[in-house]
């Protein structure tokens, strides 16, 4: 009896033994499946469901961009894109191997972008790692499809500029978003972009990103186990950005740019009456589809490090002594104030005396003159006098008024204000010698010390003039063209201000006597006339110091070349203004370009016949006396 007693308290101790195993393991069981299947629940069911569908993005094409007659200048064309997707990889070093070998590329070049790009991607996201790959290279890689898993070859839309290097400054590219853009935008609440989106980087590419740029679609395919697609399961299309219909004439613009070769400069060609931009050129300038392709880093450093700075805009953000053009704002404001000089005469004898003596570049004089011979011959003693007569108050005053010390306006990204100093300007910046004096002005008279202006602002100031004083925002957008609905959104011209308490004949008189400046026997601007079309306008000569290895460059070729015209005098419809960067004089250096300009657009408005030779400059009757161009300021003695 005890025996049997023993013997089953033995078995009850295996049984408790042996249940307490299985309760343990069960219990482990359902942990871990209460682990796979709950807490690890989604992440599971997405391997999964990847490992048969994936989703892939389908790019929208961006927004073509089209000047103001319907010419495209901006489009797309289809690239081909390689992309891997990482967990469809075994061996991530081999497979680079294979991809090098058969494109020609770089293993370890491949490599640095997909190491770039590994944290900032989501799983199963396709990566691109060669952009707009040639056809020859696409072949070979289908051709060996079979042993590159992970590899797709994607279509996507890329930017063709059909002109090239034509308007680059004012078009903009486009390039991949920068991770600190990026994370700009999702700041922001902006999820719509991803790493390796393409978004606008400078001029109409960028600030028109939102109007440009579609938005992206998605199609559903399944792949099998090695990641090769087998069929389209689903699809949403892609919606392609807004068309953009520019105020640019493609034929001013290229004439300009043309008349411009090898020389450093910038040409503005505005509509007076609205404000439309009808050409904006700065050179050098550099071909927009080297960014349709990644750009090396060579080429990259070589557009940057170019001492010419061919992406600088320089009709917006080039600042310039402005020569005699601002001989305009004083011969208006003389009028409009009723100086004594608007109607008296004045006699140059080659100088100006105040202290010291200031140059007139008529060495001899220009004997007696007045306000209308002052300004076609460009006499700086005449304006010497003018601007005291008138003083800096009054003369800040009008030239704020037509724009000058402050920006445009303009919708372009990296726009200078330039500068026209007063009272106050003076004593913020030198407090040595904070008060005005009657010498800070007579530089100013000719377009030199404290101030610079942009070539824009030039053409705005004599738009204003010419229009009768109506200061427009200068615009470069016409029209928003959804082409999904034909829906169309007019940009329409901006009247800033009116400037009405100018009387009306003061604009007329200066308009007229611009007129002389080309027309007149002694005018600075005779090589702008046109055969039938009266012009009007200013030039002018600004004074650059430049040195090379402590040596002044050539006299003819230091200074900066300047003009600003407009036409027909009575009516005008357009103008122009032209800095070449040590130009030399500004009716030899500047007035051929200006006048290609006009005679294009005349041209094709049918009241000019024929183009004269882009290169070639006008021989008309009597020779041009050059050392009257005006040069702005020069001292000739130290003392009396």
């Amino acid at each position: 009896m005890k025996k049997a007693l023993i013997i089953d308290t033995a078995m009850e101790s295996k049984l408790i033994v042996s249940g307490a195993v299985v309760f343990a393991f069960l219990a482990i069981l359902v942990i871990r499946l209460y682990y796979l299947q709950v807490i690890k629940g989604e992440y599971f069911k997405d391997l999964s469901e990847n490992n048969r569908l994936r989703t892939v993005k389908i790019l929208a094409p961006r927004g073509e961009i089209i000047d103001r007659e319907g010419r495209l200048v901006v489009y797309n064309r289809p690239s081909f894109d390689v992309v891997l997707v990482l967990e469809d990889i075994n061996n991530l070093d081999t497979l680079l191997e294979s991809v090098a070998g058969i494109t020609g590329l770089s293993k370890e070049e491949l490599f640095n972008v997909v190491k770039s790009r590994t944290n900032k991607r989501e799983r199963f996201e396709p990566q691109i790692i060669i952009q707009d790959a040639d056809r020859e290279q696409i072949a070979k890689l289908e051709a060996n499809e079979y042993r590159l898993p992970g590899i797709i070859i994607e279509i996507s839309p890329a930017r063709i500029y059909p002109f090239k290097s034509l308007a680059a400054q004012l078009l903009g590219y486009v390039s991949e978003i920068s991770a600190n853009k990026l994370k700009e935008r999702q700041l922001v609440g902006d999820e719509t972009y991803k790493l390796g989106d393409l978004v606008g980087k400078s001029g109409i590419e960028a600030i028109w990103e939102k109007e440009l740029r579609g938005i992206d679609g998605k199609k559903l395919v399944e792949v099998d186990a090695h990641g090769k697609r087998r069929k389209e399961v689903g699809k949403v299309d892609s919606i392609s950005g807004k068309d953009i219909q520019l105020t640019l004439d493609v034929d001013l613009q290229r004439a300009a740019e043309n008349a411009l070769q090898n020389k450093v400069g910038a040409v503005v060609a505005l509509d007076p009456n609205n404000g439309e931009v009808l050409a904006l050129v700065s050179t050098p300038t550099y071909d927009l589809n080297m960014f349709s392709r990644s750009v090396s880093k060579t080429d990259w450093q070589a557009l940057r490090n170019n001492p010419d700075k061919p992406m600088n805009n320089r009709a917006i953000s080039g600042t310039y002594p402005s020569g005699s053009t601002i001989k305009l704002v004083e011969t208006l404001a003389a009028v409009a104030e009723n100086l004594p000089l608007a109607t008296n005469r004045n006699v140059c004898p080659g100088y100006f005396q105040l202290g010291r003596r200031y140059a007139c570049m008529k060495k001899e004089g220009h004997g007696s003159l007045n306000l209308q011979e002052a300004l076609m011959t460009s006499c700086n003693v005449f304006f010497y006098q003018l601007a005291l007569d008138l003083g800096i108050d009054r003369f800040y005053k009008y030239a704020t008024a037509l724009g000058l010390g402050s920006p445009t306006g303009i919708n372009l990204p990296n726009e200078s204000s330039g500068l026209f100093a007063n009272r106050e300007w003076k004593k913020n910046n030198f407090p040595n010698d904070p008060h005005w004096k009657a010498y800070d002005i007579l530089p100013m008279a000719v377009g030199q010390g404290f101030l610079n202006v942009t070539p824009l602002q030039i053409a705005q100031m004599t738009a204003t003039i010419v229009n009768g004083g109506r200061f427009y925002r200068p615009f470069l957008v016409k029209k928003i063209i959804n082409t999904m609905t034909g829906e169309e959104q007019i940009i329409e011209p901006e009247l800033i201000r009116t400037l009405d308490d100018i009387p009306a004949n003061a604009f007329e008189t200066v308009k007229a006597y611009a007129s002389t400046v080309v027309n007149g026997n002694r005018g600075t601007g005779r090589r702008v006339r046109l055969p039938g079309i009266e012009v009007g306008g200013k030039t002018g000569t600004a004074q650059y110091k430049a040195l090379v290895d402590n040596k002044k460059l050539n006299p003819e070729e230091d200074d900066h070349a300047w003009i600003v015209v407009f036409a027909p005098v009575q009516e005008p419809e357009i103008v122009v203004s032209v800095l070449v960067e040590h130009g030399g004089h500004g009716g030899s250096g500047a007035g051929p370009i200006a006048k290609q300009v006009l005679e294009m657009f005349f041209y094709k408005k049918g009241l000019l016949k024929e183009l004269s030779n882009p290169l070639a400059i006008e021989k008309l009757s009597g020779k041009i006396e050059e050392d009257e161009e005006e040069i702005g300021f020069v001292e000739l003695d130290d003392e009396l």
